[in-house]
């Protein structure tokens, strides 16, 4: 599968809805994908579902650090795309490749052996502590899977190529329809896993995604081309990798820690309070899919603009997307607010669950249209290379915002989970103003610069090279 178009040339609203509606349409399938998990294992009850609201943020905290080397490859492709440098588009994507894998290997040991000690941490019940750490040493068993297919859908989109991971998703989204109440109820003589299960289908659907990623890789008619020979570990493109990959990194881990933090709060409350935190947080992560949508959009729209030396153009697009963006999410916002409990019910029935989360999504519905300038903003900073914003915004909104608000709201001033519900949105609209800020301050400076200039003399080397070893054979 391959996309080939320039996304440096012609309109700019036609580029970003070029890559921004795929995108959507991928992340609706992901979204769709946890709302099938959520969907069935609702069918055990709320404790079911406090079960795997505890479980993800671990399993998120350790993934984040192979995600920003993803995402750390999808910068430089972009850039190289831009640069109509295939040579060089290919080997960086084989050497993300390569670093995910060995990172991926690590962080499955290290998480299978951490679950059971960290789980107790956040509940004492005996039920959600067992199908959690259960939950989470079966899907980091199979983490391998979920890494490999997190790269390939990164690179593609830095290529401007989001159409083949879309159609990936739809392939793991029908499968998964498919097993999770085979699974989880145990359907046709098949045994009753319950939450196990779930993590069971995850693990299959990926490695299926992950076989499906690979075909399309070794073809000789894609986006990227994959040559094995490209998968030797190069220790100087992995150091980049990872000079440009450790804040996303970092910024990643920071947010997950502070999601811990925060369900660590929420766990105070009881089963039904993190039922309802759990599912509020799949329908927000439901209604701001555009917004993320916006921010891989913009990363890859300014690495391709900046790559091929088209700095005003990289300015106008970020201009574009963030009002775009604000409107869009202001409109969601404003339906969410509006179908809030309808939306909560989707996951649960429990009256009580329904009555915390449907406050907690309104709440957050204020926010929303906020969160778009704040992801455009980030997108167009990655895109450049420049992904330290991110991470110092991550901590100073968490542990500088968010947390100590929320730990005040909550039990200082006596308001429990309303005072945790809260902190959300306060932490959201401030910020967006001091994103804004700094945006007009630092843009020309962003975008004053390319990756891939000092890469011109090394992918000539590395042809010559291949040149060599081709006349060898």
């Amino acid at each position: 599968m391959n996309d080939n178009k320039d996304l440096t040339e012609g309109p700019i609203v036609k580029a970003i809805l070029k890559v921004f509606f795929p995108v959507v349409i991928a992340n609706l399938l992901q979204t769709a994908y946890n709302i099938t998990d959520t969907f069935w294992v609702g069918r055990l009850g709320a404790k079911a579902i406090a079960s795997v609201s505890l479980s993800f943020p671990i399993f998120f905290l350790l993934i984040s650090l192979v995600n920003g080397f993803a995402l750390a490859g999808s910068i430089l492709v972009s850039q190289y795309k831009g640069q109509k440098n295939q040579r060089m588009v290919n080997y960086v994507s084989a050497q993300a490749i390569t670093f995910s894998f060995i990172a991926s290997l690590l962080i499955t040991v290290i998480g299978y052996l951490v679950a059971p000690k960290v789980m107790p941490f956040f509940t004492n019940d005996s039920y959600i502590l067992e199908n959690a750490v259960s939950y989470l040493r079966t899907i980091f068993l199979g983490s391998i899977f979920v890494f490999s297919f997190a790269v390939f859908q990164s690179l593609m989109r830095g290529v401007g190529n989001p159409k083949t991971p879309m159609l990936i998703y739809l392939v793991s989204v029908i499968l998964n329809l498919i097993l999770d109440p085979i699974f989880i109820l145990g359907l046709w003589d098949f045994p009753k896993l319950g939450v196990q299960g779930a993590a069971f289908v995850t693990v299959i659907t990926q490695a299926t995604a992950t076989i499906i990623a690979v075909i399309i890789l070794c073809g000789k008619k894609g986006s990227i081309q994959l040559h094995f020979k490209d998968l030797k570990p190069d220790l100087k493109q992995m150091k980049r990798l990872i000079q440009i990959g450790y804040p996303a990194s970092l910024e990643q881990v920071v947010r997950s820690f502070g999601g811990m933090l925060l369900v660590f709060l929420v766990s105070k409350f009881g089963a039904d309070v993190i039922a309802a935190y759990g599912i509020g947080m799949r329908v927000f992560g439901f209604v701001i899919i555009p917004s993320f949508a916006l921010f891989v959009t913009t990363s890859t729209l300014v690495g391709q603009s900046l790559g091929a030396g088209k700095k005003e153009r990289a300015k106008k697009t970020t201009q574009i997307a963030l009002l775009f963006g604000f409107l869009l999410l202001l409109i969601e916002g404003t339906l969410t607010f509006v179908f809030a409990e309808q939306l909560i019910k989707v996951f649960v029935n429990d009256v009580n669950v329904v009555n915390i989360g449907k406050i907690f999504v309104r709440l957050m519905s204020f926010s929303f249209a906020f969160l778009g300038i704040q992801l455009v903003i980030e997108g167009a900073a990655n895109g450049s290379g420049n992904t330290k914003l991110a991470m110092i915004f991550a901590m100073i909104s968490l542990f500088l915002v968010r947390i100590p608000l929320a730990y005040t709201l909550a039990l200082a001033f006596g308001l429990k989970e309303l005072g945790i519900w809260l902190s959300f949105p306060i932490e959201i609209i401030s910020l967006s103003f001091v994103y804004l800020y700094v945006y007009f301050k630092k843009v020309d400076v962003w975008f004053s610069h390319r990756l891939t200039e000092e890469d011109v003399l090394e992918s000539k080397t590395v042809e010559a090279v291949e040149i060599i070893d081709s006349d060898k054979d």
